[in-house]
């Protein structure tokens, strides 16, 4: 189980979590998310992770309360564990300069290339789902 080392909030319906999870945060890259469930009786749902520390082995997600797994997931203190924490899941988020051998990457939502640059820098995760990749040469 992954324990919850760090709690914050940042809106009333919003909480910061940072979770002790050395493998995830090992096998880590920016774009990938993890599936979370609470308890036995929970559902499963995919949480995009905001951050992630290889030295201190955690992972950082945001939750936002909009439903009964996410409200379970914010009611949940430092030091509690979640039943599962797996991942990490989805294709990564090529950074713009590294050629990504030589692929494009089309996600979904609205995303600026400079934001995806910028995700180590504190911007967050602008965008998790792939739909699909396609060699360059095509147009």
């Amino acid at each position: 189980m992954a324990r919850i080392l760090k709690k914050r909030s940042l809106t009333p319906i919003t909480s910061l979590f940072v979770v002790e999870s050395p493998l995830i945060a090992r096998n880590a890259q920016p774009g990938q998310f993890v599936m979370v469930r609470i308890n036995e009786r929970g559902e499963r749902i995919p949480v995009t992770f905001t951050d992630y520390d290889v030295g201190e082995g955690t992972v950082t997600v945001v939750v936002q309360e909009v439903g009964k797994t996410t409200r379970m997931f914010s009611s949940l203190d430092e030091g509690d564990e979640i039943l599962d924490f797996v991942g990490p899941l989805g294709c990564p988020a090529p950074l713009l300069g590294q050629g990504a051998a030589g692929r494009w990457l089309w996600c979904c939502g609205h995303s600026h290339p400079r934001q995806r640059a910028t995700f180590r820098g504190g911007r967050g995760v602008v965008h998790s789902r792939c739909q699909k990749q396609r060699p360059p040469h095509t147009r």
